[in-house]
Parts: C-alpha cells; structure tokens; sequence
C-alpha cells in the first residue's frame, strides 16, 4: 500500500480496536492493550501513528467509556524499556527511559487531566507488579526521574480538583491520591509495605 493508505488503514484500525474495546472494557482491554503493543512494538504500526489516532479517537471513547485510560496504563507498561527477555516491556536498540517519556507526556495529553493522572498511576501499579518492588526502588527509577514523575503528578492533580491535591502541590494529597504507588521515598511512605507483615522494609520502603 502507498504510505498514505497504510496511514489510513492503522488509524481505521486503532479505531476499530477502541471501539471493539470499550463495548466491554473489563474484558477487553488487556486483549486489545496486547494488540497494540505487538503492532507498535513490531512495527506494523508505527507509534506516531498511534498517538495520532489517540488524539483523534480518544477522547470520544472516554466519553463512552470513563475508564478507557486502563488502555494507555497497560500500553505505557508494555512500551516501557527493559532487557530482552526480561517477561515484560520492550527491548528495542535505541529506545531508552527518555525516549519512553517523550511517548508517555505525548499519549497522556490525548486525555483531560484526571484520566491521564489514572492512566500514569495505573501503569507504575503494572510495573510494581511485575517487579515486586516499590517505584522508587526501581533501577531505571533515578531520582531526577521520580522528580519528573512526581512534577507530572502535580502538575496534573492541580487541573483535576477531584483529586484532591491542592495547588500547593502536597505530598500528603499527591500520596493519597496515588493510593499506595510510592514515588516519593521515605518520606512519602509506601502503605503497601506498611500494611504487610511479610515483606521487609528493605524489599518495600525506600
């Protein structure tokens, strides 16, 4: 196909794919999240096109479905870099944390404020998850990184007032707000780590 009919054609399918999915979200979101990111990740489709159609079809699929975000936490696990053979994410030569943050601040402008404070969050729980282990405790975690993530936080919190966190930008409200995901270090706290009698504050906290 010429260029631009295969642009046609992966945006007609990220549609087709988002409207498959929010019939049903809970049980289709993580089969379509897979969908995409094999498509992208093998680049069949290739990611510029996904945020284009994001920017398209996005938002009109929130309204249908206020939950759709669950979509771009399970993407941004997928998309994020780990080694190959690691059991998650994406092992691609050149693809690094930065490139990964470019992607993540230009998906999550596709949704209002508080979706993409949910959809962000929802993708660190995916990968403290899959790690065992806090955010802050993470290798490719650095402390200019989570200094980046908590500014983005913020910075999204302010514009959705439902979450409650003030334009002062408090840690208590931004912990609360993230509802365990620890970010913040010592001083944030980690409740999952603090509400278990198994694990140890060396495997948890930070």
């Amino acid at each position: 196909l010429p260029e631009e009919k295969r642009q046609e054609a992966g945006l007609e399918l990220v549609k087709v794919l988002l409207d498959f999915m929010v019939r049903d979200l809970e049980s289709r979101v993580k089969p379509v999240a897979n969908a995409l990111a094999w498509l992208s990740k093998g680049q069949r489709v290739k990611l510029s096109l996904v945020e284009a159609a994001f920017r398209k079809y996005l938002r009109g699929s929130l309204t249908r479905c206020p939950s759709v975000w669950k979509l771009i936490s399970w993407l941004l696990f997928h998309w994020f870099p780990r080694p190959k053979d690691h059991g998650w994410g994406w092992s691609r030569v050149g693809w690094s944390w930065r490139e990964w943050w470019r992607l993540t601040e230009k998906v999550l402008e596709s949704l209002p404020a508080g979706a993409a404070f949910q959809a962000l969050r929802g993708a660190l729980e995916h990968m403290e998850e899959a790690e065992a282990r806090s955010t802050c405790r993470q290798e490719l975690w650095t402390q200019a990184r989570l200094d980046l993530l908590k500014e983005k936080f913020l910075h999204l919190g302010k514009q959705a007032p439902a979450l409650g966190i003030s334009s002062a930008g408090s840690e208590d409200a931004l912990k609360a707000a993230l509802k365990g995901i620890n970010i913040l270090g010592p001083a944030g706290g980690d409740s999952s780590a603090a509400g278990s009698s198994e694990g140890s504050s060396d495997s948890d906290s930070c």
